[in-house]
């Protein structure tokens, strides 16, 4: 799951130091012009410890528009509904993580599906078997979602539902 090829994507061998550097590189090149973060997609086929080679390099945001000593906002896209072999926690001391369960269950909840009621959301979030919320980036709909990857799709609210 992280050492091939990615829907017959090559892999960008994150493990060498030049490949790297390239990466942090241009990433430095948009913090300078003021980008404030990054989403990091598919990040569950990368290993942590390349992802944590690559975001040390970072600079601080560009203190035109940051206060001085802020850091690029980083989460990273990583589906984990449970019962997968790379876990989301594995990714939490790089940054976000989203929290693809989260619109889900809250779709099932909406919905009244398995006799859930709004009652019950008086501990949503950690008390639901969600992520810590410290490291959870959370949403109720995203392009996985809508193409039936992701949380599936089934539960998840969208506009359509309005």
């Amino acid at each position: 799951i992280r050492d091939c090829r990615l829907v017959s994507l090559l892999d960008l061998a994150l493990q060498k130091d030049y490949v790297r550097g390239k990466i942090a590189e241009y990433l430095n090149h948009l913090v300078e012009l003021g980008v404030a973060g990054f989403r990091v997609d598919a990040s569950k086929h990368m290993w942590p410890g390349d992802m944590e080679a690559i975001f040390q390099q970072l600079n601080n945001l560009n203190t035109r528009w940051f206060s001085k000593g802020s850091k690029p906002f980083i989460y990273q896209e990583v589906i984990d509904l449970g019962g997968e072999p790379v876990k989301s926690s594995q990714y939490f001391g790089l940054g976000r993580v989203t929290e693809f369960k989260y619109g889900a269950k809250l779709g099932t909840v909406v919905r009244r599906w398995n006799g859930e009621k709004m009652a019950y959301l008086r501990n949503w979030g950690e008390g639901w078997a969600f992520m810590p919320s410290d490291r959870a980036l959370v949403f109720v709909d995203n392009h996985d979602n809508q193409r039936g990857q992701g949380a599936d799709g089934s539960s998840i609210l969208t506009f359509w539902d309005s």
